[in-house]
């Protein structure tokens, strides 16, 4: 078997053959141990045939045409010249927010991703989850069809079904029927439901993200009474103070504001800025920092007391010595200082932030308010915690998701999959098969965002249309077209709703204008104006809610690359060594050095922790530089229903969360005493980026 031109039947036949595995295990030694295993040998090969194939598409995109045999396409695109690459501009949705990018093409088949440089949110820039939607578009875990209660169905059946679902829809007026999606910036999308609104005035829409910016949404409506958001320019700034944030990681239009701050940190182009970062735990903004403080929660409460006194004009609170000098440096950079707050703080907190950089005077110099770019639900009054009560209570009879994963990611307190249940009608539509598709009446795969026409905006409203690259591979369904069909059996293609959607913005010379746009990546003249909406007087006046008097708080954030566990299945973003842990495929609980010694616990050790009654089972990690009363939990790993690369790798910490409860408790265990069927690997990198050492531990059997 082991001949040039041998073939095998499957990777389990390839697994039997010694001089295959002798080769592999020289070059990959760590794939020894899993390959030796028989009930890891076909995730170990099928991850690493995964990876090696997204390394030549990427290797191959670097150095012109890919070398070897490249089967031509069935239906060649139009224009393509054979042995020259092609590129088409799309863009990469975070968030709700978009980031150009541009599709490098070969005989019509996409093998790499580019930033656009005409896109103001990119720069020519991309993100590390952008360039991995390569393999996201091409992983086979996508071909699935439709399903009702788990067994197969046809197409037609599921449009039959939209249609009874339609027919209801006109005579009950839309009343218990709601639809939950993601965070959108389409404006295609928004027209949709706005008409859906005209035709059926009491259906009801959601836009809702695990991983959101709730906190600062609502903290920009406390101040200004509208909605509105911020639009950074650093290039302008002179000094900014970072506490708990993501301004250069995860912002809206983070590669942007990263290349502005960068751009000021040459002394020989322009005068340097400063950035002061105040943490619980590390991060890329602090770590880039001038100088960096470490200030749990408690303290953090009395540092944004602190400024507010000292900027606002209040009551004076003693801080730290070290917070004297930053007021004192804010305030002599008056109009060009800047104060950035994470998005896990509350609202008030947000609001009370924004009076102080209205009294910094920066406004109109180092940020300006927009018009909000994503588009509301129906009701300020619905969020995810009333549509689980209404579901509970029978009120919501028909529930269609669009790209959400609620029985995954929803806080673990609301129960979500049990709400579920007492739903008639339920529709998931996803582009894997995930917890929320296994749990509805109904489940559809999803096109991948390289598969059809729809749009966007950037975090300045700049729009894009964004052009599928390929047909369907998997005969995946539109959300558009979803949509659609509860409006009227036979509704219109997304390619000619995009296209209403611009037509009055493009001018008279429609067809050059749309070409354009298209070549470019974005729709010219399309971002929002700048409000004038002043600040309320009572946003100065804000009152922060208290912090926990609990010796140790659990905090959760979002792992870098997984988010909210949507790019768990994918095995590149897995593989990829965490910013400044160095952790891959596994999500440790974090704990500071300090505490750690004090539960007498090391690296890898196995910890329960309880929340609210609830108990978890999981590694810790050191994390230097991390406040002493907190513990820091990442989001997005645990996930049951997943790929091979995604199943069961790390711990659901989204089960602990939506809880109030006291100090979590934590309880050193014996690994052997938890040994269950699927294990818990840890991956920690040297400072050459080789593995030094693997750690296997145990984690909760899962349901």
């Amino acid at each position: 078997m082991s001949q040039v031109n041998a073939q095998w039947r499957s990777l389990e036949e390839l697994a039997q053959d010694a001089d295959v595995l002798s080769r592999i295990e020289q070059e990959f030694p760590m794939l020894g141990a899993a390959l030796a295993a028989p009930r890891d040998r076909r995730q170990a090969l099928a991850l690493m045939a995964a990876s090696l194939a997204l390394a030549g598409a990427g290797l191959s995109g670097c150095d012109g045409a890919p070398q070897g045999q490249l089967i031509p396409a069935v239906r060649m695109p139009t224009g393509v010249v054979p042995g020259m690459p092609d590129y088409y501009s799309s863009a990469h949705i975070e968030g709700g927010y978009a980031a150009g990018t541009v599709v490098k093409h070969f005989m019509g088949r996409p093998i790499k991703v580019e930033g656009n440089p005409f896109h103001p949110a990119s720069l020519g820039a991309t993100s590390l989850i952008a360039q991995a939607e390569l393999l996201d578009f091409y992983d086979p875990r996508r071909s699935w069809g439709m399903t009702q209660a788990n067994l197969p169905r046809s197409r037609s059946a599921l449009e039959q079904a939209l249609g009874e679902q339609r027919d209801r829809l006109a005579a009950t007026g839309g009343a218990g029927f709601v639809i939950l999606t993601g965070a959108s910036t389409s404006p295609t999308l928004a027209a949709q439901l706005d008409a859906l609104r005209r035709s059926y005035p009491q259906i009801r829409w959601l836009h809702w993200e695990a991983i959101g910016r709730e906190n600062v949404d609502s903290g920009v409506a406390l101040a200004y009474g509208a909605r509105l958001e911020l639009k950074l320019q650093l290039q302008n700034t002179d000094v900014i103070l970072a506490i708990d944030s993501d301004l250069l990681s995860a912002a809206p239009g983070h590669l942007r504001i990263a290349r502005e701050f960068a751009a000021r940190r040459n002394p020989t182009r322009a005068k340097m800025n400063r950035l002061y970062a105040i943490e619980a735990t590390p991060s890329l903004t602090g770590a880039v920092a001038d100088e960096r403080f470490i200030a749990g929660p408690r303290e953090t409460h009395r540092i944004l007391l602190a400024l507010a006194g000292a900027l606002l004009g209040g009551a004076p609170v003693e801080g730290q010595p070290w917070l004297d000098r930053i007021i004192s440096d804010l305030k002599a950079n008056r109009g060009r200082a800047f104060i950035h707050l994470g998005p896990d703080h509350a609202p008030e907190a947000h609001a009370l932030v924004l009076a102080m950089n209205e009294a910094l005077g920066g406004r109109g110099v180092v940020y300006t308010l927009l018009d909000a770019v994503t588009h509301a639900s129906s009701d300020d009054s619905l969020s995810l915690a009333t549509l689980v009560a209404e579901m509970h209570a029978g009120r919501v009879n028909s529930l269609l998701i669009i790209d959400s994963n609620p029985v995954y990611a929803a806080p673990g307190a609301l129960n979500f999959v049990e709400a579920l249940g007492r739903v008639d009608f339920s529709l998931c539509l996803s582009t894997t098969p995930n917890e929320t598709a296994a749990a509805s009446l109904w489940a559809a795969p999803m096109i991948h965002p390289w598969e059809g026409w729809t749009d966007a905006r950037a975090f300045d409203a700049t729009a894009s249309v964004m052009q599928p690259q390929a047909l369907p591979l998997y005969q995946g369904v539109e959300p558009h077209h979803v949509l659609g069909l509860l409006l009227r059996p036979d509704p219109p293609s997304a390619l000619d709703l995009v296209r209403k959607t611009w037509k009055d913005r493009l001018g008279t010379n429609v067809n050059d204008a749309w070409a354009d746009a298209l070549a470019q990546g974005v729709i010219p003249n399309s971002a929002s104006p700048v409000s004038h909406r002043p600040l309320r007087d009572a946003a100065g006046r804000a009152r922060l809610p208290e912090p926990s008097s609990a010796a140790t708080v659990l905090l959760f954030r979002p792992d870098p690359y997984l988010l909210d566990g949507r790019y768990a299945d994918n095995p590149w973003l897995q593989e990829l060594p965490r910013p400044l842990s160095k952790i891959s495929w596994g999500n440790p609980l974090l704990i500071s050095p300090r505490r750690a010694g004090e539960l007498s616990l090391a690296n890898g050790d196995v910890v329960q922790i309880t929340v609210d009654g609830v108990h978890m089972t999981t590694p810790i990690a050191i994390a230097p530089g991390q406040s002493d009363d907190c513990v820091v939990a990442l989001l997005g790993f645990g996930r049951r229903h997943a790929g091979p690369a995604g199943q069961n790798v790390g711990v659901d910490f989204f089960k602990l969360t939506g809880r109030s409860c006291g100090a979590p408790d934590i309880q050193k265990t014996d690994a052997t005493e938890e040994l269950a069927s699927t294990q818990h690997h840890a991956t920690m990198f040297d400072e050459g980026g080789l593995c030094a050492k693997r750690r296997a531990v145990a984690v909760p059997r899962r349901s």
